[in-house]
């Protein structure tokens, strides 16, 4: 059985990170957000209303370094032992070498121009077209 490290991260330590995304974002143009949980930073991107989790921090206070997990949308966890994506050179231990590192895993959304995700507009070009068919068809044959 694993045992469980259950120590919060000091004050001190998660106004470091605040300050260290705040500095990325306004020098990369980009929306990270950050949220903690015991030990944790899980690292989660907003590209076009879109949220996209990209990895979990965890502190390693005797190396003063940070150890990456990426997420898996496969199996949708966090994983430390991932290695083969992107520009994976670029996790230091630094929460500025993760957040680097977060750009090449999962790109931000170009869109398609009109404020509209690729998700979003198949379904407003496909799907719900199909399904207002489907109704419309229901209704005739249940006179």
């Amino acid at each position: 059985m694993k045992k469980r490290n259950n120590t919060k991260l000091p004050e001190a330590i998660k106004e470091k990170v605040h300050e260290t995304v705040q500095a990325f974002n306004s020098a990369n143009n980009t929306k990270y957000e950050i949220s903690f949980r015991s030990h944790f930073v899980y690292l989660a991107r907003l590209d076009k209303s879109v949220i996209t989790k990209i990895g979990r921090l965890k502190y390693l206070p005797k190396q003063n370094k940070w150890d990456f997990a990426v997420f898996k949308y496969s199996n949708e966890k966090y994983d430390p032992d991932e290695w083969m994506f992107p520009d994976q050179n670029l996790l230091d231990g630094s929460i500025e070498g993760a957040l680097k590192a977060g750009m090449e895993i999962y790109p931000p959304s170009e869109g398609l121009g009109f404020g509209c995700s690729p998700i979003g507009c198949l379904l407003a070009i496909f799907i719900i077209p199909i399904q207002i068919i489907v109704n419309f068809i229901r209704k005739i044959f249940r006179r």
